[in-house]
């Protein structure tokens, strides 16, 4: 009697688990639907005349030859991409139909930091000058909340002004600089990329039992709660937090540095710099602390440098819109929300 009743609550229990993977196997299906991509995008890798190659958000067909002051230059991560939007409904796609006069290049790629976004301004407006003797277009950069992170191509743009460098920052500072960036130039690509990818622990075995979206939805979930609920934490969106608030962090000088360079390029070489903030849309709150943390940071760059940086919740704020998320497990904007930016691009008179 008593083993049968073992018996019975074990086979309970077992279709009570059973049950319960069946229906988040049912949700995960739901979330990968929900998450399918609108439109269809592409991007290519342009050889230029001078030997030099460029990635570009467009297809291999698209011109991206300047045409001047009608010329509009947009350069971002992977919200500058916006790849489920698609060519023609991310932000530079947005503006195109805004506003059809000017010829929009989208330079934007994912995964990368200011550090690319000069190198890619530079190699886009130099060719063009040598080639095609014109100027005066506008170069809108666009940065993320992830932007303060140290990697490969900051650390290119650190040993190239090292000296600069060895006067802004104390011995300290200057020390583990050298230390993190020997270390992230000695990696590989695949290797830069496993190691910048924040993971659960035991990843695989969570994926493998509730399917790859649901498991993107608890990890979301998680940076959700550390955002809110945490004050002082290194990891994720949240570690972002406090070196934007840090004025004297080696990595907010640099980022100075970077964007002080794109200014005096584009002065240099007759064309028009706006720099905007994008913002972590899913959560557009006014107060939010990563708006905040940003907006300190545009202060800053203002009182020291005048360097002006518009902040991009505006145009979600004044429509009232709290959250622009692409879908539940993908924390990119909406086309909506891409479409509300670019329009907001336009008022800023570029």
């Amino acid at each position: 009697m008593f083993y049968k009743k073992i018996s019975e609550r074990i086979i309970s229990i077992g279709l009570i688990v059973f049950s319960s993977l069946i229906g988040i196997r049912v949700i995960n299906e739901y979330l990968k639907f929900n998450d399918l991509p609108k439109y269809k995008y592409d991007s290519s890798n342009r050889l230029l005349n001078d030997g030099s190659e460029i990635h570009v958000a467009h297809p291999f067909n698209y011109n991206i030859k300047s045409t001047g002051n009608e010329t509009v230059v947009f350069v971002s991560d992977s919200f500058g991409e916006g790849e489920k939007c698609g060519n023609s409904n991310n932000i530079a796609g947005c503006l195109s139909r805004l506003n059809p006069k000017k010829k929009i290049i989208n330079l934007s790629l994912g995964g990368t930091t200011p550090a690319f976004y000069l190198k890619q301004i530079k190699t886009y407006i130099s060719n063009q000058r040598e080639n095609n003797n014109i100027s005066g277009e506008t170069v809108i950069v666009s940065l993320y909340s992830n932007d303060i992170v140290l990697d490969p191509e900051y650390c290119n743009f650190y040993n190239s002004n090292k000296f600069k460098f060895q006067a802004l920052l104390n011995q300290k500072q200057f020390n583990r600089v050298n230390k993190k960036c020997d270390s992230l130039l000695s990696l590989s690509y695949e290797e830069y990329n496993k190691l910048k990818d924040f993971k659960l622990p035991f990843k695989n075995q969570i994926k493998n039992i509730l399917g790859d979206y649901s498991y993107l939805l608890i990890r979301e979930m998680l940076a959700q709660l550390s955002l809110k609920l945490l004050k002082n934490i290194s990891i994720g969106r949240a570690g972002y937090i406090p070196i934007w608030n840090d004025k004297n962090a080696e990595e907010v000088i640099l980022l100075a540095e970077v964007l002080k360079e794109m200014v005096d390029f584009c002065r240099f070489y007759n064309c028009k710099l706006l720099i905007t903030t994008f913002p972590n849309v899913e959560n557009l709150s006014p107060n939010s602390k990563v708006r905040l943390s940003l907006l300190s940071f545009s202060n800053f760059m203002k009182k020291k440098y005048n360097i002006e940086i518009h902040d991009g919740y505006e145009p979600f704020i004044s429509n009232k819109i709290t959250n622009a998320s692409y879908s539940l497990t993908d924390i990119h904007s909406n086309c909506e929300g891409y479409r509300l930016y670019a329009k907001w691009l336009l008022g800023l008179q570029y």
